[in-house]
């Protein structure tokens, strides 16, 4: 996110008491071993890395609107 890190919005989310009532799912490119561990911490519902593969991405996405939306 080029203005505001992802991290600091699930702070914000958690301050104005929206992260229990709006599921935030992480989708990044980050390789960092800890964001994953900060990222529920911080109130995430789920993490995933994106992959390099359009097809696997997709999948990801169905997978969640499948869990998350319907």
């Amino acid at each position: 996110m080029p203005v505001v890190g992802g991290f600091r919005v699930l702070e914000w989310m958690a301050e104005a008491d929206l992260i229990d009532k709006v599921p935030a799912i992480v989708l990044t490119s980050s390789v960092n071993p800890g964001d994953e561990e900060k990222a529920l911490a911080l109130g995430a519902r789920a993490f995933h890395s994106k992959p390099a593969d359009l097809d696997e991405l997709g999948r990801i996405v169905h997978r969640l609107a499948t869990e998350w939306i319907l």
